[in-house]
């Protein structure tokens, strides 16, 4: 067991959504350009989807393109601003830019979040080496900073992607080697 991180489940919270006990959600998303795809972009998005269950939403999306544990970490040791930050509700459907990045911190003490959820770079994510003790340390400063005592954490997972354009190493010491989708697929399920 590599990791001694406990991923929250979200039965409970569905439960409470279904008896009208829980109406509104803070998200905060540390990761990527992916991560903002993800959550924010598209008509299948975290907002509409929490929405359309009858849940107001505030998401934050932070990070950097291409982030990986180990460089959001890096930024967070060094008390760097991120990239990037998107904001948004379900209220108004948008996720827009915000003007000013953030620091690890600064977004950790910008709301009480319910939710953080980490996204690791596509090209490590099926290395769990690639996550200690870069997570573990993520998840540890939020408990620090975070406003809420009861915040959960998640990971979002990625998906393999084709090699289109030699996306895959071919030959490296520090990236993980995919010969093709269904091995990077195989190896983000293994991990």
């Amino acid at each position: 067991d590599a990791l001694d991180i406990k991923i929250s489940s979200l039965e409970k919270d569905v439960e409470l959504l279904r008896q009208g006990t829980i109406n509104n959600f803070n998200i905060l998303v540390f990761g990527n350009s992916y991560s903002y795809r993800s959550a924010a972009q598209g008509d299948a998005n975290l907002l509409r989807l929490l929405d359309s269950v009858g849940v107001n939403s505030f998401l934050c999306v932070v990070g950097n393109g291409g982030a990986s544990f180990q460089s959001n970490y890096t930024k967070y040791t060094n008390n760097e601003k991120n990239s990037y930050r998107w904001e948004g509700d379900a209220i108004t459907g948008v996720v827009d830019k915000a003007s000013e990045p953030m620091t690890y911190i600064e977004a950790l003490m910008y709301k009480p979040w319910d939710y953080i959820i980490f996204h690791q770079a596509s090209k490590y994510s099926g290395n769990l080496e690639s996550f200690t003790p870069y997570l573990q340390d993520l998840i540890d400063a939020a408990k620090i900073y975070c406003d809420n005592e009861n915040v959960k954490f998640g990971l979002m997972q990625t998906w393999a992607y084709a090699d289109i354009n030699g996306a895959y190493p071919t030959t490296s010491t520090t990236e993980p080697i995919y010969n093709n989708q269904e091995d990077m697929y195989n190896a983000i399920c293994a991990t």
